[in-house]
């Protein structure tokens, strides 16, 4: 992040109400799971509503005309989405998004990070309730982004979802520095 600071970027940010696609390789900072273009195997989940909600659908950028997000089965009691990033990065928050065709979102969510897979931290003591704010570059979609007050470094991410409007569903991207 030469040259700027995580404070600009979150001012970039939200000027561009959590799209920040144009000015984040100039930061050298990205949405972690698209600049990868992490495989589809490398995201996992508890359990998947059906197959045309699987955890693939999860990524920030699927517009897909139906089931344009992850869903979890609902009768699944822990809810979570994985990304294993294939190497650990440094990350600063995460984008949540909800499902582009009905209003289904999260609405109470912890995050854990971990950087083997098996020994995952919280990122805070208390769940986090997303305040989700209209996108001006995607019409009717509610999105949230939410800052560490530090930067982590994991290669394992995960979203559990506690409480939810409509049905248990999202679309998540880590939003971090590009190596």
């Amino acid at each position: 992040m030469e040259g700027t600071t995580p404070g600009l970027y979150r001012e970039l940010c939200d000027i561009a109400n959590a799209v920040c696609i144009t000015k984040e390789y100039r930061l050298g900072i990205a949405h972690l799971v698209k600049h990868i273009q992490l495989p589809d195997a490398q995201i996992t989940n508890s359990s998947s509503w059906d197959e045309l909600h699987s955890a693939e659908r999860a990524r920030i950028d699927n517009y897909y005309d139906y089931a344009c997000s992850w869903a979890v089965a609902w009768d699944d009691p822990e809810k979570w989405l994985q990304f294993d990033l294939l190497q650990e990065y440094v990350a600063l928050g995460v984008l949540l998004r909800d499902r582009c065709d009905q209003d289904n979102h999260a609405s109470l969510i912890e995050l854990a990070f971990s950087s083997d897979g098996s020994n995952w931290v919280y990122t805070s003591t208390e769940p986090i309730a997303p305040e989700y704010t209209a996108t001006m570059s995607y019409p009717n979609h509610l999105s949230y982004t939410h800052w560490f007050s530090n930067p982590i470094t994991a290669r394992y991410w995960r979203l559990y979802i506690l409480e939810y409007v409509g049905a248990p569903s999202a679309k998540m991207d880590i939003i971090g520095q590009v190596p």
